[in-house]
């Protein structure tokens, strides 16, 4: 018998939840588990998040991944995974999404190093773009980081919505209670107070940090050491081609007028020069497909986690790297 969402923990994988047959377990994040499954109507690879038992008779968690489905149906990107369908009234609620292949941030610094190059100009310009594209839906995401980011033939997809909110919408955390990866949080969460497009703006350039340095931002160490060195400037940006870490600096400014906007982003990273000379040995980064000079045909991607971190999406893609994402119909101004 075909098991549904309402499957209880410890049992095998269900077959199919909704109309989508379960491939396999691709990883869990604190509210949920995700799967990758296939949607028979179209034989296309998705991504199906599913609420966790303990959770699932939540009303805050079920409000959670409401408010992350209607968020993530409002941004159209071509470097954000789009939403397909849900069910949140669910008795294990689900969402689904595309299925986005390739190796996330953490992975493929942790695999290969610091970006570099062509690898680096792409990954900057492309996570401007997806910010951006969720402010311009009058979203804040709130958890970006390199776990909720995936490189998909050379481009930047975020992944994960697990506690984004829009920019008018109450919060849904208790008082508090802290929701995301220390080092990538920006002053204003770490002080409860109003949140805005620049906070993304602040962990876009931690973020961009990590890439280029392949170190956190902000150091290791407890929570409190790393919330000091937030709160009080000390980035550690040892490592970053000099042309960028002037516009990372004011996105991790202290203070959020400081920072640019999301468009700015875009406009000033498109204006930075960070390829490598031709002589340069760019061989590692072709052959992840980091480059997106080679796209990795008929490859199998990894069944194992990748990422993961606050949200179930930060784990819902890994392995080799995917074809590209056609750019999605935009909103006329």
């Amino acid at each position: 018998m075909a098991m549904t969402a309402g499957f209880s923990e410890g049992e095998e994988l269900p077959a199919r939840i909704g109309p989508y047959l379960i491939r396999r377990s691709i990883g869990q994040g604190g509210m949920g588990v995700v799967y990758q499954g296939v949607d028979p109507r179209q034989d296309q690879l998705v991504a199906i998040k599913v609420l966790k038992p303990e959770v699932a008779g939540d009303n805050i968690a079920r409000a959670r991944l409401h408010r992350e489905v209607e968020t993530m149906r409002r941004v159209h990107s071509r470097n954000v995974a789009e939403v397909i369908d849900a069910d949140t009234s669910a008795e294990r609620p689900w969402v689904v999404t595309e299925y986005i292949p390739g190796p996330t941030l953490d992975a493929t610094v942790t695999d290969h190093g610091p970006l570099r190059g062509r690898a680096l100009s792409r990954f900057v310009t492309g996570l401007a773009q997806a910010i951006d594209d969720i402010h311009a839906a009058e979203v804040i995401h709130r958890d970006l980081k390199p776990g909720n980011v995936i490189i998909s033939n050379g481009e930047p997809i975020v992944i994960d919505f697990g506690i984004a909110h829009a920019v008018d919408g109450a919060k849904l955390t208790q008082t508090g209670t802290f929701v995301g990866t220390p080092s990538y949080l920006s002053p204003e969460v770490i002080e409860g107070t109003d949140l805005g497009p620049a906070t993304d703006v602040h962990a876009w350039g931690g973020t961009v940090a990590f890439a280029a340095t392949g170190n956190p931002p902000y150091g290791a160490g407890s929570f409190e050491v790393i919330f000091f060195r937030i709160l009080n400037g000390e980035v550690n940006l040892e490592g970053m081609p000099e042309e960028l870490q002037p516009l990372v600096r004011r996105a991790v400014a202290r203070d959020m007028a400081p920072r640019p906007t999301a468009a700015q982003l875009v406009a000033e990273a498109g204006r930075l020069n960070l390829d490598l000379p031709w002589s340069e040995d760019l061989s590692q980064y072709e052959a992840s497909g980091l480059t997106g000079n080679h796209t990795m045909q008929g490859a199998t991607p990894d069944p194992g986690p990748q990422g993961g971190g606050g949200g179930a999406f930060g784990a819902m893609a890994a392995g080799a790297a995917g074809a590209g994402r056609p750019e999605p119909p935009r909103a006329p101004p």
